[in-house]
């Protein structure tokens, strides 16, 4: 019930022949938002690091952007938002997303909560932002995922940050440290650290041990409950139901 059922029609593949090698050019998302505006993010993120803007100064956000980021998220052939207060507008709007990285620094699941979405601070920026579609950027897609973002501020200054693409792209791919970088963030306060560790470390011994042996701990990835410690041990040493 795969790609044969998908397409109404029998795909015969050799595997031995045509190998895995598909799998290097697979791409991961390093924030929390739709892969389009994946490059976007990530440009807004390092401006962020580099310059301490006053958000009070800037009078505008341009954003440049291949033709498919701007459809999907910057007003373009799918429109965008102009009122966002839930996570499906913001996560797929690149005002939203652009504002609350340059006031956070990131985009995790932490942005998308309700009560950070309707603050003042990130409604107010996003209306100064503007997207627009680069040919040039266009053309080097999906290879590259070009993003410029460019800022004015009140007595004049202009601020500028280009990428070419971001950490999870295949021409950026992620490194075991990004990989632990966001795991680490995303089960923070869900499950112990000691289980979090030994699941880091079966996934970097993933060629050694058997997969069940992953699975066994992803079974016990879930919040510890008060009075428990990992694998759903009480403080008593007695293992929970």
């Amino acid at each position: 019930m795969g790609i044969d059922h998908l397409l109404g029609m029998k795909i015969d593949i050799d595997w031995d022949k045509q190998g895995y090698e598909g799998v290097t050019e697979s791409t991961i998302k390093k924030y929390n938002s739709m892969i389009h505006t994946q490059s976007a993010v990530h440009c807004m993120v390092e401006l962020a690091g580099h310059n301490k803007l006053d958000l009070n100064k800037i009078v505008s956000i341009e954003l440049e952007v291949f033709q498919l980021a701007f459809d999907f998220a910057g007003g373009g052939l799918y429109g965008v938002d102009r009122v966002i207060r839930t996570k499906e507008q913001a996560d797929h709007s690149l005002p939203y997303l652009l504002s609350v990285a340059l006031i956070d620094g990131d985009v995790t699941p932490a942005q998308f909560k309700p009560d950070r979405i309707v603050k003042p601070d990130v409604q107010a920026l996003l209306k100064k932002v503007s997207t627009h579609p680069n040919d040039e950027f266009t053309a080097q897609y999906p290879r590259k995922m070009p993003a410029k973002i460019t800022i004015r501020l009140l007595d004049g200054t202009v601020v500028e940050h280009q990428v070419q693409d971001y950490p999870g792209l295949a021409s950026h791919p992620f490194t075991w440290e990004d990989s632990v970088e966001k795991f680490d963030g995303l089960v923070a306060g869900r499950i112990d650290t000691g289980l979090g560790q030994e699941i880091k470390d079966a996934v970097l011994s993933l060629e050694s041990i058997q997969v069940r042996d992953l699975a066994n701990l992803l079974s016990y990835a879930k919040p510890p409950s008060k009075g428990t410690n990992d694998r759903g041990r009480n403080l008593s040493g007695k293992k929970t139901a």
